[in-house]
């Protein structure tokens, strides 16, 4: 709440939120009486949340869990956050594929293509996307996002974390710069 005003007096008039696993469903995002008070504040403010970016899938990875009924739980998280975040304008949905939601084998590669065609629909409907933020090379980057329909799915475009990661900007642009949608600087 206390960002809107900062953001007014600073001239920016967008931002990007993070959500966080613990305590999700007390997230103001997360109830309509929330999300009311947080278009008053937009409105008040003249500020936009195109993005936001869903640490909650790096802390507790549904495509990490072979337990059907606990992926369900967080397929059905991902369906309520896409929803809620839709009723604010929010067009893109992080999902960060480092740290912790790193994928380190094929099993759960398999798991996230199986586990995010079930919010294709959602996605459709509300016409958002889905962007990942990657610690694969640009390469490897490439031919995974190549899993995925361009309809409902691109890349976050970290410049930080690639630099950090010692990858070269050229080589990304040249490998995936057509599914990039979204920019962190």
């Amino acid at each position: 709440e206390e960002e809107f005003p900062i953001a007014n007096d600073l001239s920016l008039n967008i931002m990007e939120w993070t959500l966080d696993q613990h305590n999700l469903y007390d997230c103001p995002l997360m109830s309509n009486k929330g999300r009311q008070h947080i278009k008053y504040l937009m409105d008040k403010y003249s500020v936009s949340i195109p993005s936001l970016t869903g640490d909650c899938f790096m802390q507790e990875p549904f495509y990490k869990t072979s337990d059907q009924q606990r992926e369900d739980l967080l397929i059905s998280d991902l369906n309520n956050i896409l929803n809620n975040s839709h009723d604010l304008g929010v067009q893109f949905i992080v999902i960060p594929l480092v740290d912790n939601g790193s994928i380190q084998n094929k099993d759960q590669k398999e798991r996230l293509i199986t586990g995010l065609s079930k919010v294709e629909k959602t996605l459709l409907n509300n016409n958002q996307k889905i962007v990942f933020e990657s610690d694969y090379s640009p390469t490897v980057l490439k031919e995974f996002i190549q899993n995925f329909s361009p309809d409902y799915y691109g890349i976050n475009y970290d410049i930080g974390n690639s630099a950090a990661l010692g990858f070269d900007s050229q080589d990304e642009i040249k490998n995936y710069g057509e599914r990039i949608l979204n920019v962190h600087i």
